[in-house]
């Protein structure tokens, strides 16, 4: 944090529809990108991980598992990162589809680095969430 401010970028990643493997690494790279230039917030679009146009495919079971694979394989390659990431996804839950975004911490949450701006914003950003069910976070 440089004067009370931290550094926000957002991703642009050029995606391949219902292609999460493929997704992943690009999204991967742009958080590489923004890790080594000082970022602390990096917001990905919508459905970033399995492409906003796949229509029905979203509807098949596979789709959503893989985004959700992909997740967990993002969030354990960028879990060094002193920066908070919002990354797009579909998630099934309870027989429906929502269209969501994941926040994952970095490491802003392991005490380590110089992490102050992207724990705050952390906390704030779990103080304001708002989960299917109240009270309860999903589990990743």
């Amino acid at each position: 944090m440089k004067d009370g401010f931290i550094k926000v970028a957002t991703a642009r990643p050029d995606v391949r529809v219902a292609d999460c493997a493929y997704n992943l690494n690009v999204c991967l790279d742009c958080a590489a990108e923004a890790d080594r230039s000082g970022v602390k917030l990096l917001v990905y679009p919508e459905l970033c991980l399995t492409g906003y146009t796949c229509g029905d495919l979203f509807l098949q079971d596979i789709l959503p598992c893989e985004a959700s694979e992909a997740l967990r394989q993002f969030a354990a390659a960028t879990a060094g990162y002193d920066m908070v990431t919002v990354i797009g996804l579909p998630v099934a839950h309870a027989g429906k589809l929502y269209n969501c975004a994941a926040v994952l911490p970095g490491r802003a949450d392991t005490g380590t680095g110089t992490q102050d701006a992207s724990a705050e914003l952390c906390r704030v950003l779990r103080s304001t969430a708002v989960y299917p069910r109240a009270g309860r976070q999903p589990d990743l």
